[in-house]
């Protein structure tokens, strides 16, 4: 899978979610486009590796913590 493939399934995600009023309708309007970094080696990262700061951006649209918007999307 590619980051283009997993930002598709973020944005399907973020509709869901808005839909289902666990996020604000603004969210609707976020991607991950722009987001996508090499994962760090130090959390297990490695070639071919990636990570989104698309639940950081969601904190501060929601004041939720990152992680519980991670593993809610």
């Amino acid at each position: 899978m590619i980051p283009g493939d997993i930002g598709a399934e973020l944005t399907v995600g973020l509709r869901a979610a808005v839909a289902a009023s666990e996020l604000p309708a603004s969210a609707a309007g976020l991607t991950s486009a722009g987001t996508w970094r090499p994962a760090p080696v130090q959390v297990g990262g490695g070639p071919g590796s990636y990570a989104t700061s698309l639940p950081f951006r969601l904190a501060a649209l929601t004041g939720r913590e990152p992680a519980a918007l991670a593993e809610l999307l």
